[in-house]
């Protein structure tokens, strides 16, 4: 009644990655990182690698996700061969979900407490992601990527009324999807300037509701 039985994939990890990495110095005891950096990335392509043939044969190697931090992972996907580092930010804002051309009792019946003409706050969690080589080679150090991130976006929503401090949301209901929307239209273009690429912004308004753009 199985597809393919877990025990075996479980077997084969176990053997060639976890026995591999576990309680180890990667650069001094990890073959092929004595002159290569251990960065999430080049982790995530020598596993890949070190799968090749070692998976029983009704199994395909479709994706890797490789978590450094808790704010920090990588992925490797099959299909593109794309490998993409992503970090993670937040950001505290409040927020009113309205459409300005409504009526009220449209935008109550709408968007319900979140239409409270105060507004009302989150600690929104933001998932940037960018694309790299894939041999693993950065076009983008981490302090570029941070100081974009900061300036781009922590520097304008952190601790903001997004509809009343930030000419983003003047006009644009601020929703989960137009923030990442808006997010992604502010970070891609910097990233660009420094030689990367923006892969994706997925935007956590709560840990039930997120949204990612592109989809």
């Amino acid at each position: 009644g199985m597809v393919v039985n877990i025990k075996v994939i479980d077997d084969v990890l176990k053997k060639e990655i976890v026995q591999v990495f576990d309680q180890r110095s990667i650069n001094d005891e990890v073959p092929g990182f004595h002159e290569r950096p251990s960065s999430v990335e080049n982790i995530l392509l020598w596993i890949r690698d070190a799968l090749v043939g070692k998976l029983p044969h009704e199994v395909t190697l479709e994706a890797l996700r490789l978590e450094e931090t808790p704010l920090l992972y990588g992925e490797w996907e099959a299909t593109e061969n794309a490998l993409t580092l992503t970090r993670i930010y937040e950001f505290a804002a409040s927020h009113r979900l309205a459409v300005p051309h409504l009526p009220l009792e449209d935008n109550l019946r709408l968007f319900g407490k979140c239409n409270n003409p105060n507004g009302h706050g989150h600690n929104y969690r933001i998932e940037v992601a960018v694309e790299l080589a894939a041999d693993g080679t950065r076009r983008l150090d981490f302090g570029a990527i941070e100081g974009i991130v900061q300036r781009e976006v922590m520097a304008r929503f952190d601790h903001k009324h997004l509809n009343l401090d930030c000419p983003e949301f003047a006009a644009l209901n601020p929703s989960v999807e137009h923030i990442a929307m808006v997010c992604h239209g502010l970070l891609a273009p910097r990233f660009a300037e420094a030689g990367g690429a923006l892969r994706f912004v997925r935007v956590w308004e709560t840990e039930k509701t997120s949204c990612r753009y592109p989809a």
